[in-house]
């Protein structure tokens, strides 16, 4: 097979960071997207949720009985385990079984308040969100997410795009039209985000840190945005990952 200059030198340095990918000619490139079902809540939805949540939270603590809820409660519970509502992860198993992404950055946080913090980007719940703070511009702002060496390979990104709280703050601050990919800092795709509030999966050659002592690290560097009706901040909900190596 041949392989380009710019392949070649791109596979090489991917060597020299620890970093395996199958297919490194895919770098320098767009990618796009492929949608779900779409994550539109009204305000009524996101505070019925909301008490879903903490009910599920004080039942898994013991502190209430499943069987003694009222049958709304009881419902929303089982919705919960069936993969409703605004967790994008359920009970059964996935890729996290085994994937060991353990930590994650960013560029900043708006008013470094919690409610904006980019831990919020991997909480599995769409009821949050990472806003980096605007005062000094919203293009090249980052978020980089560390996986743990020899961790299972990636070969999906999950992007849940905007405030998806609900509509009235989705519509009303920015979202994300383009991330530049970076695999320990090398530049590797651009993904193109449709600006919609469906999870947006793309997908990337299997990657992973085959040294030793040394991460993976995975950054998404904004370039574009859609802009928002009120406010100038731009908001992702959630970012999850996929990937091979796990059953």
């Amino acid at each position: 097979m041949k392989v380009s200059s710019l392949g070649l030198c791109l596979a090489l340095s991917w060597l020299a960071l620890g970093v395996r990918a199958q297919s490194p000619n895919q770098s320098l490139k767009i990618l796009k997207p492929t949608l779900g079902s779409r994550n539109d809540y009204s305000k009524a939805e996101q505070a019925a949720w909301e008490k879903a949540l903490a009910t599920n939270a004080q039942l898994e603590a013991g502190k209430l009985s499943y069987e003694k809820l009222p049958k709304g409660e009881r419902q929303r519970i089982d919705q919960l385990e069936d993969g409703a509502g605004p967790l994008t992860q359920g009970p059964g198993c996935s890729w996290y079984c085994g994937g060991q992404m353990y930590k994650v950055t960013a560029s900043s946080q708006l008013q470094n308040k919690d409610a904006y913090k980019p831990d919020n980007l991997h909480d599995f719940s769409l009821l949050t969100a990472w806003v980096p703070n605007t005062a000094a511009g919203v293009i090249g702002q980052r978020i980089s997410f560390y996986f743990k060496p020899l961790s299972p390979r990636v070969n999906q990104i999950t992007i849940y795009n905007g405030y998806l709280k609900n509509q009235e703050l989705y519509q009303a601050n920015a979202r994300v039209r383009k991330f530049k990919l970076y695999l320990n800092g090398t530049y590797y795709a651009t993904l193109e985000l449709a600006d919609t509030s469906a999870a947006q999966t793309f997908s990337i050659a299997p990657v992973r840190s085959t040294v030793k002592g040394k991460d993976l690290v995975l950054t998404l560097e904004i370039q574009e945005v859609y802009k928002g009706d009120k406010y100038p901040d731009v908001a992702v909900s959630e970012i999850n990952f996929s990937g091979l190596d796990v059953h």
